[in-house]
C-alpha cells in the first residue's frame, strides 16, 4: 500500500510568513521601547547626579557666606544690584557674595587664626583692631598659601542686615564703608592679635566680626541658544569666580574662574529667613534634538 507524503501548501507557507512578520514587528517595537526606557532612565540618573554635585559645590561655598554681603546682579558693570530678599530677584542672573575666611580661622590646634571677637575698648578710635584669642600670623600664612598674599584683607562687623546691597563694593559707583580693609603685617608672635586698619577708619567698632579674603560670584557664561518644537531656549555654563576683592575696587572678572556645571538651562536663587534657596536645571546635549529636549531640575536650601 503506497504511503502518501503530505506537505505545506503555498497558502499555508504564506500565512506562516505573514504571522512571523507580524510577530517580528511586535518584537521590534517591544525591544525598541525597552531600549528607549533604558536610555531615558540612564539619562535621568546621570543628569540628577550632575545637578546634585553642582549644587553641593555651590552650597559648600555659600555655607561660609557673610549673610549681609550677598546680592543679585544683572551684568558685570551694572549698578542694578539687589539683596537676595528682593521680590524682583528673578530678573537677576548673577549671584555674588563675600565669604568668611574659614580656611584661615579653622587652623590645627586650640587657638583659631581669627577669633571673630573684637576688644571694643582697646580698638575704638585707633588704627588697630585688637582681636583676643587670635593667632593672626598663622592666619596670614594660611591666606597666603591660598591666594598668594595676605594684603588688603577685609573685616565686616556682624549685625548689618541685608536690606541694602550697597556698601560692599558690588556697586561700581557705591561706597565700601561696610568693609574695613586691614593688614595682618603688624601681627607678630609678641602681638598675635593685632590687625592694622588700612582704610577707612570704622565709624563704629562692634564686638563680632568676620575676616574675609575673597568675594565669589556665580555667573552664566558661554550662552548658547537652541530651538525645540519651534520655541527658543538657551543653555550656558555656570561658572564660579573667586579670589577677588570687591572692597578693593575689583570685579569678579579680576578673579579666577572655575566651571561648576555645563548645559545649564536655568539657575535661580533667593533668600528666605537667612537661608539661600537654589534651583538648577540641566539638559543632556546627547539626548536633546531639535524636536525633543530632556531637562532635569533640582533645588537645594543652604542654611
Amino acid at each position: 500500500m503506497a504511503c502518501l507524503k503530505k506537505g505545506f501548501t503555498l497558502i499555508e507557507l504564506i500565512m506562516v510568513i505573514v504571522i512571523l512578520a507580524i510577530l517580528s514587528t511586535f518584537s521590534t517595537d517591544i525591544y525598541s521601547n525597552i531600549y528607549r526606557n533604558y536610555i531615558i532612565s540612564k539619562t535621568v540618573n546621570s543628569l540628577e547626579t550632575q545637578t546634585e554635585l553642582a549644587l553641593e559645590q555651590i552650597a559648600a561655598r555659600l555655607s561660609d557666606r557673610v549673610n549681609s554681603a550677598i546680592i543679585g546682579k544683572k551684568t558685570r558693570d551694572s549698578n542694578d544690584i539687589v539683596p537676595i530678599v528682593d521680590p524682583n530677584l528673578g530678573k537677576y542672573d548673577i549671584l555674588e557674595w563675600i565669604g568668611q575666611s574659614t580656611e584661615s580661622r579653622n587652623l590645627t590646634g586650640d587657638i583659631p587664626g581669627w577669633s571673630g571677637f573684637i576688644s571694643v575698648n582697646d580698638s575704638f578710635d585707633t588704627r588697630t583692631l585688637i582681636t583676643p584669642g587670635s593667632n593672626l600670623p598663622a592666619a596670614s600664612t594660611a591666606i597666603t598659601s591660598i591666594v598668594g598674599n595676605a594684603n588688603n584683607l577685609g573685616v565686616i562687623f556682624a549685625g548689618y542686615d541685608n536690606s541694602s546691597a550697597a556698601g560692599y563694593g558690588f556697586n561700581t559707583t557705591g561706597g565700601r564703608n561696610r568693609v574695613i580693609t586691614v593688614s595682618l603685617a603688624g601681627a607678630t608672635a609678641a602681638t598675635p592679635d593685632v590687625m592694622t586698619i588700612v582704610n577707612p577708619n570704622p565709624v563704629e567698632v562692634i564686638e563680632r566680626y568676620y575676616l574675609v579674603h575673597s568675594a565669589y560670584a556665580l555667573v552664566p557664561t558661554n550662552l548658547t541658544e537652541y530651538t525645540v518644537n519651534g520655541s527658543n531656549y538657551r543653555f550656558f555654563t555656570l561658572s564660579l569666580y573667586y579670589d577677588y576683592k570687591t572692597w578693593n575696587g575689583q570685579s569678579y572678572t579680576d578673579g579666577k574662574v572655575q566651571p561648576i556645571a555645563e548645559n545649564v538651562t536655568l539657575f535661580r536663587f533667593r533668600g528666605n529667613n537667612g537661608s539661600v534657596e537654589l534651583k538648577l536645571c540641566m539638559r543632556d546635549p546627547h539626548f536633546s534634538t531639535d524636536s525633543n529636549d530632556f531637562v532635569v531640575c533640582k533645588t537645594k536650601v543652604v542654611f
